[in-house]
Parts: structure tokens; C-alpha cells; sequence
């Protein structure tokens, strides 16, 4: 395995007190005092990344997948892979997460407990409110909007809007990225005007990278960035794996501890992530992409990053004997019934990139998935969307009890795992059916099935 040093002005490294420690090799990891976590460049990470990226990428329609992947060591070293790490791109709401660290921050500067903007900050952070996000803009800074869009008190007022890039340059974190602007409709109108509009006529709408997003999602993580409010903010990033505020979740197994914040807008799918696997494997990932698909529904219009999360952990070795590795199986669609036929498609999970379609009114397909033992089973759903395909197709679970039918469109929610449920099994058998309960081509891809760990 061969490391790289990740460079870093030695000013900034001062200043970021108990910071990011990027040193020059392995060996030097002896010298850094226990506390920041030490970052270096790994071949055999930067190798999972792409690999993973070009798996990933195969199987959607879009293109831009801009990634930095942070692993811990055993030993408390951060190893770290990137493609694209350090491309600018609008972040959306992704940039509420340097706003969250700006505003402990500013709560400590004024004497005052972390969680003093809660009113506020939590649904900037929980919910991902715009209304919200603006008023902490607007407190942190000390400047609301200005109406007119004059160049009288412009400079000063931009250079106050400036207060969490000047926290992040404090840590060493900014780079090149622009983290000032609010995100619309928020709470000084339904889009930018004023002074609001000619910072972005001036300066650009916000920006971030990879590398320096996963670097501050790292900082916060252990605690050396505003350590008096870590766990106010991470309580704050908590996510559900199959909920609407995170996208890796759905390439992450059960049991995993899970921390992100997403931005969605336009075209634009981002996520900066950490997370702590069942096997106590760590990782921070921060992706930036044209992956979202603005035809697509909530809840799972997010879910498309989750595969490739799953591809790098398929890439990346477990550590050898672990107990607490679920055990996992995807099932494709492999018995072709009377009826139906195989046909390559675009995205689908299945060997040979093919899956089985009906056009019969009511036709449906079972999935009969062996189990190791009985228990406690979660089951997801992958296929190929598009238009023509059937809007109400019908999955039920049946083990030796069953579970409620879980309807899904298909024709929207390309190319991503749909949780259909937990269902406990007695047996050793569980059987999964799709069914056409409308009209249009019905599609049997591929089912993911994962134990659930017991103290789940």
C-alpha cells in the first residue's frame, strides 16, 4: 500500500486549534499528539473509488459524479481516495452544513450554549428549511437583506455575509469555495434580490468540493471543530437509512450509525456523509453529482447515490471474521414464466443487464429467496424506470406471516434500491411477488435481502 501527503498551509494548521493533522507518511503517525485525526492520500482507497464510480455510473443516465471517500484505520489514521475531489460545484443544500458549524461557533462567540439558534438551526439542519436557513444567515452574519441594489454599503455588507468562509479559512477548510448565500425561496423572498442578488451577480452562486466538504464532515465527526457543540450537530445530522434527508443510506446495511446532509436542487444530488459501520468500520464520503431527476417523487427521488456506497463497500475488505457482517444476498430475476420475456435494459441490476417484462393485465412474478436461518429479514427492490411501465406495481412479503402490499411506480426511481419492509421469517424460505395492479409493463429486476442484526 503506498500513501500520500495531502498538503496544507502550515498558518492554517495552527489556527485550526486541535485541527486536521495531513502529514507526509504512515510512519510520522507517531509523532501527532492523540486527539486530531491524520489524513493521507491511499492507492488502495483511491482504486476502490473508481472502480466503484465506474459501476456505479454504468448504470445511470447521467455523468458527473464528483467523490472523496475518508476510511479509518485502526490505528486512528484516515486514508483517503478521490475522483474529481476537488471540482467546484453549487452544493445546494448541502451548505447548511458549514452554516451549522458557523452557527455554534457563533453562539460560543457570544457566550452562549450551542444550541442558542435552535430555533432555527435544527430545521435548517432536520427538516433542511430555507425560511430557517435564512434567518441563520441573517444571525450569524448581522445583516439581513438590503433592498436596493446600489453599490453604497454593498463591500461592507458582503464582507460581513462572509462570516463562515472566514470560519472555515480559520480551520483550513474553505479552499476555494464560496459559502455565503442563502438558499431560495427563503425568508427574504421567493428568490434572490437586492443586495442578496448582487452577491451572487458579484461573487458567484455557493460553491463546494469534495475534499473539503468530507474534511469538514471529518472535523466535525472527531470533535476537533467546535468541540463544545459536537454533539448538538451530529445529533442534529442523525439520519434514517431509507429516509427522505440522505441517499447513502440505501447502500448502507441495518445497524449502521449515520450522519448527512443532502442538498437537492435543479439537477443537482449532493451528499457530505459520515457513518460508522455494523463491523465499527468508519467513513466520511462527500459526492456531488447531476444525479437528481426532478420527474422523480419523494420520498425516493434521493436515493440514488446509496449504490454507489454499496458498490465501494463491495470493493473495500471487511475485516476477516467479523460477527456482526449481516448476511446479504441479491436475488435477480432469473425463471422466466409463460408470458414474459428478457430483454436488456438500461440500469438493471440483474447478470447481463437484463431484466423480465409483462404486459398482461394482472401478471406477476415471485422471487422464492433461500435463507440461512430464520429471522428478522429487510428486502429492497431494484429496476430500470421508464415511461410506459406500470404504476401500481404491487410487492407483498410472505415468510410464514406476511406483511402489507408495498405499491411502487415504475416509472419513476430509476436504477435505485426501494425498501419494501422488514419482514420476520420462521422458516427458511421467503417469498417475494410483484403484481400488475394497473396497466402498463410490469418489470422483475432484482431484490436485495439483508439480516437484521438483533439488537436492531
Amino acid at each position: 500500500m503506498t500513501t500520500r501527503s495531502i498538503g496544507m498551509p502550515e498558518r492554517a494548521l495552527r489556527a485550526f486549534v486541535g485541527g486536521l493533522a495531513l502529514v507526509a507518511t504512515a510512519a510520522s503517525a507517531a509523532a501527532i499528539p492523540p486527539g486530531p485525526p491524520l489524513v493521507v492520500n491511499d492507492d488502495a482507497v483511491n482504486a476502490a473509488v473508481e472502480t466503484a464510480r465506474k459501476r456505479f455510473l454504468a448504470r445511470q443516465p447521467f455523468k458527473r459524479f464528483d467523490v472523496t471517500v475518508l476510511q479509518r484505520d485502526a490505528d486512528g489514521r484516515w486514508r483517503r481516495g478521490s475522483a474529481g475531489g476537488a471540482a467546484l460545484a453549487y452544493p445546494a443544500s448541502a451548505v447548511k452544513l458549514p452554516y451549522l458549524v458557523a452557527a455554534v461557533h457563533w453562539c460560543a462567540d457570544h457566550g452562549r450554549a450551542p444550541e442558542c439558534l435552535d430555533a432555527d438551526v435544527r430545521p435548517m439542519i432536520v427538516d433542511s428549511d430555507n425560511v430557517a436557513t435564512g434567518r441563520v444567515v441573517d444571525a450569524i452574519s448581522g445583516v439581513p437583506n438590503v433592498a436596493s441594489e446600489s453599490d453604497a454599503g454593498f463591500d461592507a455588507w458582503l464582507e460581513q455575509r462572509r462570516y463562515t468562509e472566514r470560519l472555515m479559512a480559520s480551520a483550513g477548510l474553505l479552499g476555494q469555495q464560496r459559502l455565503l448565500n442563502k438558499t431560495w425561496p427563503t425568508n427574504s423572498g421567493e428568490g434572490p434580490v437586492g443586495y442578496e442578488k448582487l452577491s451572487i451577480a458579484r461573487v458567484g452562486r455557493n460553491a463546494m468540493a469534495p475534499d473539503d466538504a468530507a474534511r469538514l464532515m471529518l472535523a466535525i465527526e472527531e470533535g476537533v471543530l467546535e468541540p463544545q457543540a459536537t454533539g448538538y450537530m451530529k445529533q442534529l445530522l442523525q439520519r434514517e437509512r431509507f429516509g427522505g434527508h440522505g441517499s447513502f443510506g440505501r447502500g448502507l446495511p441495518p445497524g449502521t450509525d449515520y450522519r448527512a446532509k443532502i442538498g437537492n436542487a435543479y439537477d443537482t444530488l449532493q451528499e457530505i456523509a459520515a457513518f460508522t459501520l455494523p463491523d465499527q468500520r468508519k467513513f466520511v464520503i462527500a459526492a456531488f453529482s447531476d444525479g437528481l431527476n426532478q420527474a422523480d417523487p419523494e420520498p425516493h427521488d434521493i436515493g440514488t447515490l446509496g449504490s454507489f456506497v454499496e458498490e465501494l463497500l463491495a470493493v473495500l475488505p471487511g475485516p476477516a471474521g467479523s460477527e456482526a457482517a449481516a448476511w446479504a444476498s441479491i436475488i435477480s430475476a432469473n425463471t422466466e414464466p409463460p408470458g414474459w420475456r428478457r430483454v436488456p435494459r438500461s440500469g438493471a441490476r440483474s447478470p447481463n443487464s437484463t431484466v423480465l417484462e409483462s404486459d398482461a393485465a394482472g401478471a406477476e412474478y415471485a422471487w422464492r429467496v433461500r435463507l440461512p436461518r430464520p429471522g428478522r429479514y429487510e428486502v429492497a427492490v431494484w429496476y430500470p424506470a421508464a415511461d410506459g411501465q406500470t404504476a401500481s406495481a404491487a410487492y407483498a412479503l410472505a415468510g410464514d406471516g406476511t406483511a402489507p402490499d408495498v405499491v411502487l411506480d415504475q416509472r419513476h426511481w430509476h436504477a435505485r434500491w426501494l425498501p419494501l419492509g422488514v419482514v420476520d421469517v420462521r422458516g427458511e424460505e421467503l417469498v417475494v411477488s410483484v403484481r400488475n395492479g394497473g396497466t402498463g409493463t410490469l418489470v422483475a429486476d432484482a431484490l436485495r435481502v439483508v439480516s437484521v442484526p438483533v439488537f436492531q
